[in-house]
This record gives C-alpha cells, structure tokens and sequence, in this order.
C-alpha cells in the first residue's frame, strides 16, 4: 500500500478534526456543569466549616449564612437553603440587618420562581421590595421590581408586569444602571408582545 495523497490526507484531518469538535460540544456542556458542581460543592463545605467555626452574631455572620444558601440555591438543594435564609433572616431581625434580611427574601424569592411556586416566589420579593425600601438601597429594590415582572408575566397578569417594570425602570434610570434598564425594556416589550397575541 502507498501514501495517502496530501489532498485525501487534509480531507481525513479536516473530518477527524470535526468529529472532535463535535464530540467536545456534546460533551463540554456536561464536563462545565459536573465542575460547576463540584466547585460548588467544594465552596458549601469551606463554608459550613467557617460557619461552624464563627460564633459572633454580627454581618460577618451574615455574609457568611448568605454565601450557604446562594450555594445551595446553586446545588438545586432548596431544603438545605431554606434552612440557612431562615437562620440569615432569624439574625438579621435579632441585629436590625435590614439588607441581609431583604437579600435572603429576595433570595428565596428567586429560589421559588426557578420552582415555579409563583405566590411563594411572590410574597418574598414583596418582603425584599420592604426591606430594600426601608434602607433606600435602589439597586436591589430595582432588582426585585424586575423579578416581580418576569414573575407576573409568567402567571400572566400582564398589566402588573407593566406596572413593577415601570418602577424598575425609572430606579435603573436614577442610578445609572444601564443593563439592567435594558433588561427591563426588554420585560416591557415582550409583555406588550404577549398582550397583544392574547387580544388576536
């Protein structure tokens, strides 16, 4: 048997290269989660650990409790992170931290809208929206507002998706925040869209 002539040759590279890079495409979806994971896993128990190791009640404390359940929300463990949101709004209301006590609502509110527990999802966002308020911190009240919005044009009650979107939007164009607005406008259109299908 001879050579491969070069030309045969490239064409063999060129399809052995593709079926790589197929296999790769397939497969790298599956490898990112499994180290998503992994890594997640990893940092929850650096974290228990610091957790049991720290014993002052105080926003240490609290950035703590919050790193557990923003990982175990991550890991799809909700009964593992509602056990730490309770504890971080249980220390929150003993010390008067307002913000940690509206992250954790509006944490769990996230939590319960992935879950579609929409009244859930709703009655923590509305306990963020109070929290953020009460502090003056717009950004996250703003955030709220946007989850409520996506929240209400998933049950659809269209026009209350317009109405928390229209108070998002004009704290994103207070502070400046320019991606998230444009998040918003995208909410508002495809709300109007959905509105407008509905009356054809």
């Amino acid at each position: 048997m001879g050579r491969v002539p070069a030309k045969i040759s490239v064409i063999l590279n060129c399809v052995v290269k593709a079926w790589y890079g197929i296999f790769f495409f397939i497969l790298f979806p599956h490898l990112m989660y499994a180290q998503r994971i992994n890594f997640s896993q990893r940092k929850i128990d650096s974290l228990l650990q610091v957790n049991e190791q720290y014993n002052k009640a105080d926003s240490n404390k609290a950035r703590i409790l919050k790193e557990i359940y923003k990982q175990y929300i991550v890991l799809k463990k909700p009964e593992m992170a509602e056990q730490y949101i309770e504890k971080s709004i249980q220390l929150a209301k003993q010390k008067n931290f307002k913000k940690y006590m509206g992250l954790a609502y509006s944490y769990r509110g996230r939590m319960y809208h992935s879950m579609a527990e929409y009244a859930n999802a709703e009655v923590n966002y509305l306990k963020a929206v109070a929290q953020f308020l009460d502090v003056g911190d717009l950004n996250n009240l703003a955030d709220n507002y946007l989850n409520l919005s996506a929240l209400y044009a998933s049950i659809p009650n269209y026009i209350k998706s317009l109405e928390v979107s229209q108070k998002a939007i004009s704290i994103y164009e207070k502070i400046g925040n320019e991606a998230d607005l444009a998040n918003c406008y995208t909410n508002v259109s495809i709300t109007y869209q959905n509105l407008g299908n509905r009356n054809q």
